[in-house]
């Protein structure tokens, strides 16, 4: 018992601590029964408490019990109207009778208690468990919010001899429509503008659909949605069902589309008429923008710069005729949005004016340009004459108003009056890279390799490597190889006792000049147009540590011309091989005639003037084009009247040739952007010599070496025919047009040209040098089955018709009469000769 006393206090006080009334008859009593579990809300027709003995009033609101000090709430009423009467229920729940004071049971107060109507309970004396109702009506003012009032009901019940209850109602605002607009869930303000996604001219764009919502609490009433100005034709509007009414809180939807007929930015009103008190004409701004149906657009840049059609680019460098410019890269774009095409053939195409002198290099390599696309082609400026050059490239295309796209170009052509001084380097070798014995006490030693490069701006260089050692049993000699260090070998380059000279290249094809030394690499392909290297090793049988060496480079300043890049040749089966060749530029040479004075009468170029238009003629020829100018001076030393030494190449031998070179004295008279021709009496070693170079080929670019001039003899070239006069007298005009001819063909050797065929006639796998040929692949030859009883191939026995059984007419062959024309040049023996460092 003690026990359940507890847990029932227990109950008790969970009963007070969830706040259940305290006062008020059985009003405990129901919060137990809900506490229980049991029992409904509404008021209980089998309590679990018993009634009381005294009256116990209670309250109900549609069967739900209000506890004294509650509160019901009456709802929203719009204001000035009169609200729906609520019912209340009071019950007596005591033995007793309970009694409501009369005449107003039902009492009501504050400050809205106006706004609330009650009509009075129709019994005021109830027995136990009767009910009776009265009603509440709430009827608000005009003014919209909360409004309040206390019921007070008296009675007899001892513990709640007044009731009271608070009511609310809430007078809302007369219920109006709210208008509000959306696109895409974004919503848009009145006279907010929306702008289409742009539309193609003459296209549709797709549906934009609008939604308008209804946010106030009266049906919103759509009567119309109309364009209303602006561009009206290029929008159109699928509005539905009109009029329209949308409830409150909801909404409806229509569409709308931007059609642009035109290019550019399009813009219209949008009118949505309602019965929104504030927004009954609901305005949206329209706008979008037309765009250009599909087309390509050409556009040309040069470097990045922008040159429209008819404009120019920048005028080209002044340049030397029949030479190429560096190539300018031209960029056709297209910056339309439809693809371009280059319908020309060819796509870029030089026309007009001097068409001949501007070169499209490169073609753009397709026909087709996509939108945003480009591509580009290579112009050059190649001047066919002196002056103002002018032209203009076009490019046809499917761009609807530049359907030919024109750039202006120009240039100025010159030709040099003087010749540039050619690039000259001089390395030392002090030191040994090398060595190797050669047997009977010989050892050959090499030193470091030198690069020797060539390409069209500097098409050939000469290189010289005097090492003035006193051994005269030593010998200088020079090694090639290529970039990767394979050996080869010069077939042709001079060995000399202190100095040697060789040039690259030395004719057309590096496989007529190049030999492989060692193993099987192949031989670098020399292409005019490209750069072109290969390593040079100098090599003595003196140490390099013991005699210093000089390696002097000579590299031509003056570019190949175009024709000269594109030349090739080859072997024929005619004498007449090589020879249709026709130059289409004229080159120049400058010539310095230096008299040894006492040795000639008139030592002038007047007064060897048959000779110098001789030699004039040979050079000027189709296959050569080499004006040459001349100039003379004279020295003075008897010691250099007659040549004593031909062969010492020491410089220190008296009346040597090559004393006479790099004396003071001798080498006073020459020019070094010059070819210098010495013209003496005669020379006292051989007898009958005509003239020699001082190598082949010489040493262009400096003055006062080893290597820097060639010789002619008069007097062997005076005839015994009576008036032929003595030595020292003038030269009668045959023997003068044979001398010319001494001075071409030893001009020749100095320029880079050797003998056709040496004095015994070609054979082909020969190591015996008197059995060479030129490394020219076009030039008709006389071969070793020639020769006559005495071994050499002469003259008369190489005037035959075929490749291999002439040759005697060419210029360089190795012997000459002054009676048979020799004057003979092929293509490439020109080309050689043009492409030389003095040549301009």
């Amino acid at each position: 018992m003690k026990r359940k006393l507890a847990i029932l206090a227990t109950i008790g006080m969970t009963f007070l601590t969830i706040g259940c009334p305290g006062s008020g008859g059985g009003g405990g009593g129901a919060a137990l029964a809900l506490l229980f579990g049991g029992g409904s809300s509404q008021a209980p027709s089998n309590p679990i408490e018993p009634p009381t003995e005294t009256p116990q009033i209670q309250l109900f609101r549609d069967g739900s019990q209000i506890f004294n000090s509650g509160s019901s709430n009456l709802g929203s009423v719009v204001i000035s109207t009169a609200g729906t009467p609520v019912t209340f229920t009071i019950k007596n729940y005591g033995i007793e009778k309970l009694d409501l004071l009369n005449p107003t049971a039902v009492a009501i107060s504050g400050a809205d208690a106006a706004m609330f109507a009650i009509v009075q309970p129709s019994d005021f004396s109830l027995e136990l468990n009767e009910t009776v109702n009265f009603t509440i009506q709430f009827n608000p003012n005009a003014v919209v919010g909360v409004k309040t009032a206390q019921i007070s009901i008296p009675s007899n019940d001892p513990k709640t001899p007044m009731f009271q209850m608070t009511i609310t109602g809430t007078a809302s605002p007369v219920p109006v429509p709210e208008i509000a607009v959306s696109i895409a869930s974004v919503d848009r303000a009145t006279s907010a503008t929306y702008t289409f996604t742009s539309v193609q001219e003459g296209l549709s764009g797709s549906d934009v659909t609008v939604t308008i919502r209804n946010l106030g609490t009266a049906a919103l009433n759509v009567s119309n949605i109309t364009l209303a100005s602006g561009d009206t034709s290029q929008f159109s509007i699928t509005p539905g069902t009109l009029p329209r009414s949308i409830s409150a809180g909801g909404n409806s939807t229509f569409t709308m589309r931007f059609s642009p007929s035109s290019t550019g930015v399009k813009n219209a009103v949008l009118n949505i008429l309602s019965n929104d008190s504030d927004e009954a004409t609901f305005v949206l701004n329209l706008s979008g923008t037309g765009t250009a149906a599909p087309a390509p657009e050409i556009n040309v840049q040069v470097s990045g710069v922008d040159i429209a059609s008819g404009g120019s680019l920048a005028a080209f460098s002044s340049l030397r005729i029949g030479a190429g410019s560096t190539t300018r890269t031209i960029t056709i774009q297209n910056v339309g949005n439809s693809t371009l095409n280059l319908t020309g053939t060819p796509r870029v195409l030089i026309t007009g004016g001097n068409a001949s002198d501007f070169e499209i290099v490169s073609q753009p390599s397709a026909a087709t340009i996509a939108s945003s696309a480009s591509l580009t082609f290579t112009v050059r400026f190649t001047p066919t004459a002196t002056g103002a050059r002018a032209s203009t490239f076009q490019i046809a295309n499917n761009d609807s108003n530049e359907g030919t796209y024109t750039v202006n170009l120009s240039g100025t052509g010159i030709e040099p009056s003087s010749p540039c001084t050619p690039i000259v380097n001089t390395v030392t070798r002090t030191s040994n890279s090398g060595s190797q014995s050669l047997g009977g006490g010989v050892t050959l030693y090499w030193s470091g390799t030198q690069g020797l490069s060539v390409g069209p701006s500097t098409p050939s260089v000469v290189y010289f490597l005097n090492q003035p050692h006193s051994s005269p049993s030593g010998a200088v000699l020079g090694y090639m190889y290529d970039t990767d260090l394979n050996p080869l070998m010069n077939s042709r380059d001079s060995v000399g006792n202190t100095a040697m000279s060789g040039m690259l290249p030395y004719s057309r094809y590096s496989t007529d000049y190049l030999s492989i030394a060692d193993g099987n690499q192949a031989i670098p392909t020399y292409t005019p147009s490209l750069s072109y290297l290969l390593l040079f090793e100098p090599n003595s049988t003196v140490s390099f540590a013991s005699t210093t060496a000089s390696l002097t480079t000579s590299l031509s300043c003056n570019p190949m011309l175009l024709e000269d890049q594109a030349f090739t040749s080859s072997e024929g089966t005619s004498s007449n091989n090589g020879l249709d060749k026709v130059w289409t530029y004229r080159k120049k040479l400058n010539v310095r005639l230096i008299f040894v004075n006492g040795t000639y009468a008139t030592p002038t170029v007047a007064g060897v003037q048959a000779a110098v238009d001789r030699m004039t003629q040979v050079y000027a020829q189709n296959s050569v084009k080499i004006d040459l100018q001349f100039t003379a001076t004279t020295i003075t030393d008897a010691e250099f009247q007659t040549i004593a030494d031909l062969d010492d190449d020491t410089g220190n031998v008296t009346a040597s040739l090559t004393k006479l070179y790099t004396s003071p004295v001798g080498s006073a008279g020459q020019v070094a952007t010059s070819l210098n021709i010495y013209l003496t009496a005669d020379e006292s070693q051989e007898g009958g010599v005509l003239g020699t170079s001082s190598g082949i080929p010489g040493l262009p670019g400096v003055a006062g070496s080893k290597k820097s001039g060639m010789i002619i003899f008069i007097e062997p070239h005076r005839s015994t025919e009576p008036g032929s006069g003595s030595a020292g007298d003038v030269l009668s005009n045959a023997d003068l047009v044979f001398l010319g001819n001494t001075m071409a063909h030893e001009a020749g050797h100095f320029l880079g040209l050797f003998h056709v065929n040496e004095r015994q006639g070609y054979e082909a796998g020969s190591t015996n040098i008197l059995r060479a040929r030129d490394p020219i692949r076009d030039t008709p030859y006389c071969s070793r089955s020639m020769a006559g009883i005495d071994g050499l191939v002469d003259i008369s026995e190489c005037l035959g018709t075929g490749f291999t059984n002439s040759g005697a007419r060419n210029l360089m062959f190795w012997a000459g009469d002054g009676v048979t024309d020799q004057s003979q040049l092929t293509g490439e023996q020109g080309w050689l000769l043009r492409n030389n460092p003095l040549t301009y």
